[in-house]
């Protein structure tokens, strides 16, 4: 029993012995003469630790080696395929700002002109001698070969640039209006400027506008003259339809560009002469009045009014007559200064351009005509309400002033 108990302890020797020439390292460290502690770093890693960096050899400090030689490392960063510019050829270009620079230098639009568009009213502008000249047309896809070959002879005779854009292009010139393709670059139209209004002979149907009159003085500031220009305009005369004299319309404090435009269609359509506006309360001629009056803006005669209540009184003292909308049911301090006999019915402005010239006056939806040209007009008219006025839920106590215009004119002429 003791011979196998010494047996077992013998092999059990010899395995440890074994074992332990296996785990003896396979290399003779290099710090056992020093006896410092055997560390990775002190062993493996001894050529990268005894290597010099570039600034050590150079003998200058970290920073200053990376502040002498930082561009160069950056343009090798460039010029390497790593970082060719084909990465960015299907994505974003790599400098933002220069590309949003170009592309709103392309998008330019000139505060100079304005850009007409759609279909109607660019045919309209082509044809109007009134426009002085015409830059470029816009136009996208096949919008331009689809006008008539006149409007297109046209625009090769006044010499037109045609430019084929994108859509975004045009949403830009046009602020997104409904451009049908097509944008026309033009110079403004400049009304003239009416003072009031003169005779009228009916024999030859023409009618005569003072304009731009202004004093003359002399040396000691008196006032001797008047220098004024007048133009003659002809009127169309239909005995008819009840109309031996002109019909004007005056549009005080419309400040909404569509009801301008739909009025100025409206008006050309039903045979209004002329039109005239407050220069300091109205809408100006935009391309949206433009638009919305498809064209008619560019075929009606239209004049600038500076001095209201000066035109009201010179024109009634030449015979013409003014025709207000009015609420005349309104109570105010307007309605004790209005006669019984200055209040007309609808069906009473039929054939009253018969017997005088009539301008007929119509305001703003909100605040209507104002008060000192209502005190100053001759007759006053509204269109009744279909409705009972005892309903207390009601909310829509009045026509859009575009419509209420050409149901007077229809009334005045038929």
């Amino acid at each position: 029993m003791n011979f196998a108990r010494n047996s077992s302890n013998g092999k059990q020797l010899l395995y440890i012995f074994k074992r332990g020439l296996a785990a003896r390292p396979a290399f003779k460290p290099s710090n056992v003469k020093n006896e410092t502690k055997a560390t990775f770093d002190n062993n493996i890693l001894i050529k990268e630790r005894n290597r010099k960096k570039r600034w050590e050899i150079e003998n200058v400090s970290k920073d200053d080696f990376f502040k002498k030689y930082a561009h160069i490392h950056a343009r090798q960063k460039r010029e390497s395929p790593r970082h060719s510019k084909a990465k960015y050829e299907t994505t974003s270009p790599p400098n933002r700002n220069s590309y949003k620079k170009k592309l709103r230098s392309d998008l330019f639009v000139n505060p100079l002109v304005e850009y007409i568009y759609g279909r109607n009213t660019i045919v309209a502008a082509l044809n109007n001698p009134k426009r002085e000249y015409f830059t470029s047309l816009y136009y996208y896809g096949s919008a331009f070969e689809e006008l008539p070959t006149d409007i297109r002879d046209k625009c090769e005779e006044l010499n037109v640039k045609r430019i084929a854009v994108d859509k975004h292009r045009l949403n830009i010139l046009t602020n997104n209006g409904v451009h049908n393709n097509l944008v026309l670059e033009t110079k403004r139209l400049q009304p003239p400027e009416v003072t009031y209004l003169g005779e009228c002979d009916e024999e030859r149907s023409e009618a005569q506008l003072v304009c731009n009159e202004e004093p003359v003085f002399t040396n000691d500031d008196e006032e001797t003259t008047r220098s004024f220009d007048v133009q003659t305009m002809k009127y169309l005369k239909d005995e008819k339809r009840n109309k031996k004299f002109p019909l004007g319309l005056y549009l005080d404090e419309i400040s909404d560009p569509h009801n301008i435009g739909s009025i100025i269609r409206s008006a050309y359509f039903l045979g209004v002469d002329f039109i005239l506006m407050s220069r300091k309360n109205c809408s100006a001629l935009t391309p949206a009045v433009n638009k919305t009056s498809s064209g008619a803006i560019e075929l009606m005669p239209i004049y600038y009014v500076d001095k209201p209540m000066n035109f009201f009184e010179e024109s009634r003292k030449n015979g013409w007559s003014f025709v207000s909308s009015y609420l005349t049911d309104m109570k105010g301090s307007t309605k004790k200064h209005i006669q019984k006999e200055q209040i007309l019915e609808l069906e009473d402005l039929g054939g009253i351009c018969n017997e005088m010239p009539v301008i007929l006056v119509v305001g703003s939806e909100s605040k209507g005509i104002r008060t000192n040209l209502i005190m100053r007009s001759d007759f006053f008219v509204q269109i009744p309400f279909g409705r009972s006025t005892d309903d207390s839920n009601q909310t829509i106590d009045s026509l859009n002033v575009g419509v209420a215009a050409a149901l007077l004119i229809n009334n005045i002429i038929r």
